[in-house]
């Protein structure tokens, strides 16, 4: 018969498009918590938090009017942990005196 196996496909191409949808939105099409947040891991975005050595990399200092200094000027890279503990630290930009 033809078409027989045009049915698999489909209902394999349905499910793809699905998944892909949800890992691009971080939620999956019931709206729950993402996969990453299933498995206990966060983002760290310091924009404008003092630098903490703890959880940032500092890459370079840039003077700023706006922020006082020792804060995050910006973010190059979001870093990660894992039930609290420190996978990646976040690269960034801390503000200097200006």
């Amino acid at each position: 018969m033809p078409g027989t196996k045009a049915l698999p496909n489909a209902r394999r191409t349905r499910w793809l498009r699905r998944w892909q949808r949800r890992t691009r939105t971080g939620t999956d099409i019931y709206g729950r918590t993402t996969i990453l947040q299933q498995f206990g891991i966060e983002e760290v975005d310091p924009q404008g938090e003092p630098f903490d050595p703890e959880l940032h990399e500092a890459i370079s200092m840039r003077p700023s009017e706006d922020l006082e200094p020792g804060s995050v000027v910006t973010v190059v890279q979001k870093g990660y942990t894992l039930n609290g503990r420190l996978l990646r630290p976040a690269m960034v930009i801390v503000a200097a005196e200006a």
